[in-house]
């Protein structure tokens, strides 16, 4: 059993989501999946079978929630349901027989509980139901804590906070670790992986990156995917 534990990182995530697609079409598919934030969304949109297109799409789409919104646009009481993004998000709800397509038998999720700040993970295929399941993955990233998603909330915010990557309670065969450009620095925490793989990227702003910025880092992660050996 193969495990791929992915990291946070914002817009970013873009470029591992290529990695990934480049190894899902040599076959070189993961039984368990770990992701946080950026990289639950990664696993999420590669293993439930999203072509190119609508992964760039989703992307977009969250880069022009946050460009040129005023401060008032995240605080209470606007949105506070965050109907916006629930509207934004059912497009890209996926079925459970979408991840049994590819193999994926865990997908761990992991973010951080208040007010104890704690690192909690849970296996979003566990009974799975696929609004609860994107509700999860929302859970771990910074988007639900900025657009008050109540029902997302739930006294988390981003795993991020606590940790860039982790490891499952499973026992696979081997481990590989993705780090995204500059975290690679935190290798002193990678003992439990076999692999780590680091991927270089170009995106460094959220709100700033262009479409064209998007479609060159999806591209840059799939030639990196295409050269790594299994």
């Amino acid at each position: 059993m193969l495990e791929f534990s992915l990291p946070g990182g914002g817009l970013k995530g873009i470029t591992l989501v290529g990695t990934l697609i480049a190894l899902r079409d040599r076959k070189i598919i993961p039984d368990i999946v770990t992701g946080i934030s950026a990289g639950a969304y990664a696993g999420y949109m590669t293993y439930s079978g999203m072509n190119r297109q609508k992964i760039l799409k989703w992307f977009a789409l969250s880069r022009n929630h946050f460009y040129k919104r005023s401060l008032s646009w995240y605080l209470p009481p606007y949105d506070v349901q965050g109907e916006y993004v629930k509207k934004m998000s059912r497009p890209y709800l996926v079925e459970r027989a979408d991840f049994d397509r590819y193999g994926i038998r865990k997908f761990y999720v992991g973010y951080t509980t208040l007010p104890r700040f704690k690192f909690e993970s849970v296996d979003i295929l566990d009974n799975y139901c696929k609004h609860q399941a994107y509700e999860k993955v929302m859970k771990s990233s910074l988007v639900p804590f900025v657009t008050h998603y109540a029902p997302h909330f739930e006294g988390a915010i981003d795993g991020s906070f606590r940790r860039l990557f982790f490891a499952s309670p499973e026992e696979p065969k081997e481990r590989w670790l993705f780090t995204l450009g500059d975290l690679y620095i935190f290798r002193n925490h990678s003992k439990e992986f076999d692999r780590v793989i680091r991927l270089d990227t170009k995106i460094k702003s959220l709100t700033r990156a262009r479409t064209s910025d998007l479609i060159d880092e999806f591209d840059i992660g799939y030639e990196q995917g295409l050269k790594i050996t299994a």
